[in-house]
C-alpha cells in the first residue's frame, strides 16, 4: 500500500489492513527455497503523522511465519506479532551523497521515501526480514536428521551404527613433536 504524503492530515492518518504476502514471500524464498514464508496476509494497523516533509510510521504487524527447521527439516509455524515505528524523510533529503555509510543501531529507526508516497508495503516487508530468525529451530531440544541416513531423529532411534573415528583429531595421533 503507497499513501501520499499529501494525504496525510494535521491529526494524522490511521490504517487498518490486510497485506497480500505474494511479493513477500517471493523476496524470501528467492536464494532459499527452505526459507520463511507468511502462509496467510499479514494484519497491519499504523498511524502516519506528518511535520513538514518527516512522516512518522508507527505501526503493528500480525500474521504467522512459516519456516523450515534447520535441523530437521519440517514445517512449523511461529505467531508473528510486532510493533514498530520509524521516522521517514525524502530521500533526496538524506545526509548521505552516494557513499558508503556504516550505521549504527538507531539508523534501523530512520527511512526514506520518494516522489511524495510512503511505500508501506516495502516497511512492511522490512519489518518482517528483520525479526525472522537466523537458526529456526522446531522446538529447543529437535534432534536433527540422521548424517547417514537421513531419518528423522525426533521419532525415534534409526538404527544406523555410529561410525567409530576416533574424533576430529585422530590424525594427529602420529604426530611427534620435537623438543
Amino acid at each position: 500500500m503507497k499513501v501520499k504524503v499529501e494525504d496525510i492530515s494535521p491529526r494524522g492518518l490511521s490504517l487498518d489492513y490486510l497485506e497480500e504476502v505474494g511479493e513477500l514471500n517471493s523476496t524470501l524464498t528467492r536464494s532459499d527455497p527452505l526459507a520463511a514464508q507468511l502462509p496467510d496476509r499479514l494484519r497491519v494497523t499504523c498511524t502516519l503523522s506528518k511535520v513538514r516533509r518527516l512522516v512518522r510510521l508507527s505501526g503493528a504487524l500480525q500474521g504467522t511465519i512459516e519456516h523450515a527447521c534447520a535441523r530437521c527439516l519440517r514445517r512449523f509455524q511461529i505467531p508473528l506479532e510486532l510493533a514498530f515505528q520509524l521516522s521517514l524523510q525524502p530521500a533526496d533529503e538524506g545526509p548521505h551523497d552516494g557513499h558508503a555509510v556504516e550505521l549504527a543501531p538507531d539508523d534501523f529507526e530512520f527511512g526514506t521515501y520518494r516522489d511524495d508516497e510512503v511505500d508501506i508495503t516495502a516497511m512492511v516487508c522490512e519489518q518482517v526480514m528483520l525479526v525472522l530468525p537466523y537458526r529456526a529451530l522446531c522446538r529447543e531440544g529437535c534432534r536433527g536428521l540422521c548424517p547417514t541416513c537421513g531419518a528423522d531423529l525426533n521419532e525415534g532411534a534409526c538404527g544406523c551404527v555410529a561410525p567409530q573415528t576416533g574424533g576430529k583429531f585422530v590424525s594427529l595421533r602420529g604426530l611427534k613433536v620435537n623438543r
